[in-house]
């Protein structure tokens, strides 16, 4: 189980593409840097997601696809972080 949980931090930190995985209290537990990158978003710890993401239209997306609502394929209005 441990090789498991060091393997998945560093499959997803290689990806090219933003990715970040959550927990089932909407608690961020990884993410790459491609999507602090692509987010506009300083180099933060994993957390709340309402502290990462903001309650916006993305944070919004966030939560629905936890709920188990289909979230895919949707336009949003995203503007980085000043």
């Amino acid at each position: 189980m441990e090789q498991l949980s060091t393997y998945i931090p560093s499959l997803v930190a290689s990806l090219t593409e933003g990715v970040v995985v959550l927990d089932e209290q909407a608690g961020i537990q990884v993410f790459n840097p491609a999507l602090v990158e692509m987010l506009g978003l300083p180099g933060t710890e994993a957390g709340p997601l309402e502290e990462f993401l903001g309650g916006g239209e993305l944070g919004q997306l966030a939560r629905q696809a936890l709920a188990g609502d289909l979230v895919w394929d949707q336009d949003i209005q995203y503007s980085k972080p000043a």
